[in-house]
């Protein structure tokens, strides 16, 4: 199962437990209560992570934006071993900033504010 979180219905997506902070164990029981699958990947918590509960496996991906460096998961399937790792890019945060401003980006000035957060 792939999603940006996990949607309470079509317009409202699930309180988040853990806030701004790692993924924890509160995700994980969300996930675990709607969503029948062996491995769950979601992201919304920015902060990559992988917890098992259940026989379930949730991965939280990371945030490929907004921070540099990005993150981002690989999963690899071969003969049903499933492999999951956490990769980062690095790139200049500045310049994608700048190319907001000048394209006039929608959003761009609330975008940008993420950029400065911890």
């Amino acid at each position: 199962y792939f999603s940006h979180f996990l949607w309470e219905n079509k317009d409202k997506i699930a309180e988040n437990p853990d806030g701004k902070n790692k993924p924890s164990i509160l995700t994980a029981e969300i996930f675990d209560k709607k969503i029948d699958a062996d491995y769950i990947f979601f992201g919304h918590n920015h902060t990559p992570n992988i917890m098992k509960m259940n026989k379930k496996t949730f991965v939280c991906v990371g945030s490929l934006g907004v921070r540099s460096p990005a993150n981002y998961v690989m999963l690899t399937i071969e003969n049903d071993k499933v492999k999951i790792e956490h990769k980062q890019l690095i790139y200049d945060t500045q310049k994608v900033i700048d190319e907001m401003l000048t394209l006039n980006y929608p959003s761009a000035k609330n975008i940008i504010n993420f950029f400065n957060e911890e």
